[in-house]
C-alpha cells in the first residue's frame, strides 16, 4: 500500500519519494523509515514552508536536498572515518618498513659480496617481473607467458636493460611516495593547535548529530550551484528540525547545529 503524503509536502519531494519508495519496496528499510518521517512528521512542515528554502531552491533543489537529507547514516559515516584512520596508520607502518628495506638493501650492495647478490630478483625488475607472474603451482602464467615475455627477451636483447634503475631504487622510491602521500594525509586532519580540544571533545565527535551535520554540509555544499547558487547555506534553525526527524530524535537545537559546524570548520569534528 502506497503512503499517503500530507497536502505540505513540496511537489517535486513526493514526485521523488514516489520515485524512490514505490509500494513493492523491498530495500534498504532504514532509509525508507527516515524518508517516511520526512514526508511525514509534522514538524516538516515548517521546512518544506520555509521561505528561504522556496525563495532560493532551483527546480531541482528539492530533489536533490531529500535525496541527500535521508540517504545520511551517521553509523555508516563513523564506521568510514575508522576505516580511512587505520588506512592512515598502515600507510604510514608501510612507508616505515620500506624505508627499512631499501636500507638494508643498499648496505647489502655496499658489502659487494658476490652471494649477496642473489636471489636476483632483488636487484634485477625484470627478473623480479616474471617471478611475480608464476602462480602459486610455479607456473608461468599463460597470458604473461604469451603476452609479456616475449617481449621482454626482445628487450633484453636490446641490451638496453642495464639502464633501468635497481630494485632496491624502486623500493626506495616507493618508501618515499608512501612517506608524502602518508603526510598528505594528516595534514586532511585536525591542526595540532586544536588536539587538546580534539580529545576532551572525543565523546561529542562520536555524536549521530554532529556526523549527520557534517555529511548533510558537505553532500549539499557539492550541490550548492544547482541548489540555490554557491552562497548557498541550509539556515541552522531549518537544518536543526530535519536532523531531528531524520534521525528520529525528539529536539534539536539551533545552537548544536551551530556548534557543530564550528567544531567541524576547526577539524574538530
Amino acid at each position: 500500500m502506497s503512503l499517503k503524503l500530507p497536502s505540505w509536502v513540496q511537489e517535486d519531494v513526493r514526485d521523488l519519494y514516489t520515485e524512490l519508495y514505490p509500494a513493492q519496496y523491498s530495500g534498504d528499510e532504514d532509509r525508507r523509515a527516515s524518508a517516511v518521517r520526512l514526508v511525514t512528521d509534522d514538524r516538516m512542515r515548517e521546512v518544506y514552508g520555509s521561505a528561504y528554502l522556496n525563495r532560493r531552491f532551483t527546480k531541482q533543489g528539492w530533489r536533490i536536498w531529500f535525496d541527500v537529507a535521508h540517504n545520511i547514516r551517521p553509523d555508516e559515516l563513523r564506521a568510514e572515518r575508522d576505516r580511512l584512520k587505520e588506512y592512515v596508520e598502515l600507510v604510514g607502518r608501510l612507508a616505515q618498513a620500506l624505508e627499512e628495506a631499501a636500507s638494508i638493501m643498499a648496505q647489502m650492495d655496499e658489502l659487494g659480496v658476490a652471494e649477496a647478490r642473489t636471489p636476483l630478483e632483488l636487484y634485477d625488475p625484470l627478473i623480479l617481473l616474471e617471478a611475480a607472474a608464476i602462480d602459486p603451482s610455479g607456473q608461468l602464467s599463460t597470458l604473461f607467458g604469451n603476452r609479456i615475455k616475449p617481449k621482454l627477451d626482445a628487450f633484453r636483447n636490446l641490451e638496453v636493460d642495464r639502464y633501468l634503475p635497481s630494485v632496491p631504487r624502486m623500493v626506495a622510491v616507493l618508501a618515499d611516495r608512501l612517506s608524502e602521500y602518508e603526510n598528505g594525509l594528516k595534514c586532511l586532519g585536525p591542526s595540532s593547535a586544536y588536539k587538546g580540544i580534539e580529545a576532551a571533545l572525543a565523546s561529542r565527535q562520536h555524536s549521530p548529530l554532529a556526523e549527520y551535520v557534517r555529511c548533510f554540509d558537505k553532500t549539499i555544499g557539492l550541490y550548492a550551484w544547482e541548489i540555490g547558487g554557491n552562497d548557498f547555506q541550509f539556515p541552522p534553525d531549518i537544518l536543526a528540525i530535519q536532523a531531528a526527524v531524520a534521525l528520529n530524535l525528539n529536539i534539536v537545537d539551533k545552537k548544536q547545529i551551530v556548534s557543530a559546524r564550528k567544531l567541524i570548520v576547526l577539524g574538530i569534528n
